[in-house]
């Protein structure tokens, strides 16, 4: 039998061209997962300064997500300090470090340990690079410790607000020169998230504490003034008892000038005494201990009361009722006669000229109005916005009181579920209206 013989098969092979495109191809999959990884982390980073507690766990989590979603060696931020070295303070980090961060001592000053990435990142505000970490002559401080951990490469991304560095975040791979410039752009846009998350923070921080110390300051202030109210008050409540006997003795004296001056004391402590009982009004309302003693009693009547009673103390304003409201109501009884009282007397104080004030009442079926209408001077419209603020005064000549009056006169009305306005126009008087609800 003769030799057989074997015909040698040919193995198609791949062309060059062939091999650079899939080359290519793998490099530009790779590529397109890391920005997505990127963009995955933008996403989170976002959510992060929503649930961050505090600065520094937003870093941390930020730190985590860049290391662990962008599968870096290692990843920290550091904070620009302003002292004698313009040192660097590393505040966090994420990935294999191994003590690492201790052995840093950067700089931004313009010296050895100031002219790596990050030195030179804070400087110039702009990302800054050590693309092999083996053969760059500006990483040589920290070469030794860096391949020991086996690093490769860094970038650093400067964090700024208003255009000024004030910390860093900083890349380490353990491939060299591995950062294409469209990553780049994204961990730039990145790195810009979270400068504005810290500021974020930072501000809610700043906000939540000057309300905490808002808080604080109103409390000790409201605690001065009810311990200054109780302490006056009981002084005075004697001396215009003292100044009722000294009337009655006086009234029976042929000379009159004495009592007339007696009633002008008197009537300067009423207005002290009011003061000091607005004074401790608003404490308890601020305090929330304004307490209601309601009851069952007769809406009209309080109001006929009220105006006979204020008609005797004034001559030049004539106090008219109008309406009427057969029907009960439950309310404080002293604490409505409290805003009636007051709606009366700033209707003839702010109608210096006397006339007319109307007091109406009337009714719907859901609720029971009163109203003080006067002709005096009216209420400017950039006022009335204004007008039941605390301590919020329409006259700025010290004439108007301290401006507590309507404020504690709305808090008496919400508190009864109703509702208080004013209506007013400029020189042609105002007209106050409450409404408590019928139940």
């Amino acid at each position: 039998m003769g030799k057989k013989t074997y015909q040698k098969r040919k193995i198609p092979t791949a062309s060059v061209d062939e091999l650079s495109l899939t080359k290519n191809h793998k490099k530009k999959e790779i590529e397109l997962q890391k920005i997505n990884r990127i963009l995955r982390v933008l996403s989170k980073s976002n959510q992060a300064i929503v649930r961050a507690k505090n600065e520094l766990s937003y870093l941390k989590e930020v730190c985590k997500l860049i290391q662990i979603d962008c599968g870096h060696a290692t990843v920290w931020i550091g904070y620009v300090q302003n002292d004698a070295n313009k040192s660097v303070k590393p505040m966090t980090y994420s990935g294999f470090e191994k003590g690492y961060l201790e052995t840093l001592h950067i700089t931004w000053a313009n010296t050895e340990r100031g002219r790596g990435p990050t030195g030179i990142a804070i400087r110039t505000g702009k990302v800054s690079m050590c693309k092999n970490m083996l053969t760059d002559p500006t990483f040589e401080p920290w070469r030794k410790e860096a391949l020991k951990r086996g690093y490769a490469s860094s970038i650093v991304f400067p964090l700024l607000s208003q255009g000024k560095v004030f910390g860093v975040i900083t890349i380490y791979s353990r491939q060299p020169d591995p950062f294409s410039d469209e990553e780049i752009n994204f961990l730039t846009e990145l790195a810009n998230d979270v400068a504005y998350g810290i500021v974020t923070i930072r501000l809610r921080v700043a906000h939540s504490r000057a309300e905490r110390e808002l808080r604080q300051s109103q409390k000790r202030k409201d605690e001065f003034i009810s311990i200054v109210s109780h302490e006056l008050k009981t002084p005075l409540t004697s001396m215009k008892i003292y100044l009722q006997m000294a009337e009655k003795v006086l009234g029976k004296s042929k000379d009159k000038k004495p009592l007339y001056f007696l009633n002008k004391v008197s009537e300067q402590s009423d207005k002290i005494l009011m003061i000091i009982n607005d004074l401790f009004d608003t404490s308890k309302i601020e305090a929330g201990k304004l307490s209601l003693n309601k009851k069952s009693f007769y809406l009209d009547e309080l109001v006929r009361k009220i105006v006979v009673d204020f008609q005797f103390t004034t001559e030049t304003h004539r106090i008219i009722k109008t309406g009427e409201f057969e029907g009960e109501i439950i309310a404080d009884e002293d604490r409505i006669g409290q805003v009636i009282t007051n709606l009366l007397t700033n209707a003839i104080k702010y109608s210096p000229h006397g006339g007319d004030i109307i007091v109406n009442i009337w009714s719907d079926k859901k609720n029971v109005y009163v109203s003080v209408q006067d002709f005096g001077i009216g209420i400017a419209q950039s006022k009335q916005e204004k007008i039941f603020e605390r301590f919020f005064r329409v006259s700025e000549d010290g004439g108007g009181g301290i401006g507590l009056g309507l404020y504690i006169s709305s808090e008496i009305i919400k508190q009864h579920e109703g509702k208080i306005r004013v209506k007013s126009k400029k020189n042609k008087g105002s007209t106050f209206t409450f409404q408590i609800p019928l139940k």
